[in-house]
């Protein structure tokens, strides 16, 4: 029996892809900063990684969202990509669309400079 133990811990351990099964989710904290349509933004959040979908980040009026979504590129590298839209009766209207690449271990900054206003987003690992 404790043979058989030895040997199931072993084949584990050999393993790679079993501890990244016990790895807790990753996490980046962005903020985007700046002005939009004559409105001052500064939104910050905790983002959790390989989500895929869409979700709001923060509401900047009541017709003014900036969303969120991420996707997973390499083992180091995470696509971060903001969408500023702005809800007009029934359509929508997208302001800015800016993408970031995020490295594992160091942030990533951009400015994105636009006739409705600009935006600072800078997002780092959470640690």
């Amino acid at each position: 029996m404790r043979i058989n133990i030895i040997f199931f811990l072993l084949l584990l351990s050999g393993c790679k892809h079993i501890g990244l099964l016990f790895e807790p989710p990753s996490t980046l904290k962005a903020v985007v900063q700046g002005v939009i349509n004559g409105i001052n933004v500064h939104c910050e959040k905790t983002l959790t990684l390989s989500h895929g979908k869409w979700e709001i980040m923060c509401k900047v009026s009541d017709e003014i969202d900036i969303r969120y979504r991420t996707q997973h590129l390499t083992n180091n590298q995470t696509k971060l990509e903001i969408l500023v839209d702005k809800q007009k009766g029934a359509t929508r209207k997208i302001i800015a669309a800016p993408v970031l690449i995020v490295n594992k271990d160091k942030g990533a900054t951009l400015a994105s400079v636009s006739e409705k206003g600009h935006l600072d987003i800078r997002a780092e690992p959470a640690r």
